[in-house]
């Protein structure tokens, strides 16, 4: 997802998720998106003046934050580190990679084009607005979600597992803070992964349709909503109206 030419946009193929629970937690429809959003640091301007082509090559890859061969050189297991080289993924397979492939290439100085920051701003039928953030850099490749109510306000981070709700007392300076404990699910969705391979498992084998929360019909809107996102961004941050394929009658149809 490093070139537009080729792939689908990064707010598709790296924030479908973030669309997808802000559609389905209003459970309305969204009428209209606007989006901004540009590759403004991973840029050839931007790279150090010694920086080389590819990481092996660099005198800076044992102290750059994105050097290659700091990140992957190991023998370390799971995502993102075993996804660089096919199985057995041995520790020469994945030097072999970063020697020759996509993933030790400079990050500042490739044919990368794709927005390093995005903002998406939706309109929902009943006036509420949602605004999405995609940020390059941050620091904590995490998940953050702030929903604003009448009484009180919820704040969420995935990373670490939490839910705060501050509930407004009317008091100056007063909240009243409740904790909502999560449980570890041990996957980087969540728990959404394996739930849904749960779900998918007890639909195949005993038909089970209660717990197949899924459908063509939820999964449609995210992907509209991204494409729409780029098309604005890419069209002077337009306000551009949402199509009838969202409307639940179009879809069922």
């Amino acid at each position: 997802w490093r070139c537009a030419a080729s792939c689908a946009p990064i707010i598709l193929t790296k924030s479908s998720h973030d669309l997808d629970i802000i559609h389905w937690l209003l459970g309305q429809t969204a009428v209209s998106v606007a989006s901004y959003g540009n590759l403004g640091y991973f840029r050839r301007e931007n790279a150090p003046p010694e920086a080389a082509d590819r990481c092996v090559d660099c005198p800076l890859q044992e102290t750059c934050l994105y050097s290659a061969t700091r990140f992957y050189r190991h023998s370390k297991e799971g995502w993102p580190f075993e996804v660089i080289a096919p199985p057995p993924d041995t520790l020469a397979d994945r030097v072999r990679a970063i020697e020759e492939g996509p993933y030790g290439r400079c990050v500042w100085r490739n044919d990368n084009d794709v927005c390093d920051n995005q903002t998406v701003i939706l309109e929902f039928e009943s006036g509420i607005h949602a605004t999405f953030g995609l940020q390059g850099l941050t620091a904590d490749n995490t998940r953050k979600i702030t929903i604003l109510f009448d009484k009180g306000e919820l704040t969420g981070d995935l990373h670490q597992s939490r839910i705060t709700i501050s509930h407004f007392t009317g008091e100056k300076d007063h909240l009243e803070i409740e904790e909502v404990p999560l449980p570890d699910t041990g996957d980087s969705h969540g728990g959404g992964d394996l739930h849904l391979l749960y779900a998918l498992h007890s639909y195949l084998t005993r038909g089970e349709h209660s717990e197949v929360v899924t459908s063509l019909r939820s999964s449609i809107p995210s992907h509209v909503l991204a494409f729409l996102a780029e098309d604005s961004r890419t069209k002077d941050n337009v306000k551009l109206p949402v199509p009838d394929v969202l409307l639940p009658s179009a879809v069922a149809g």
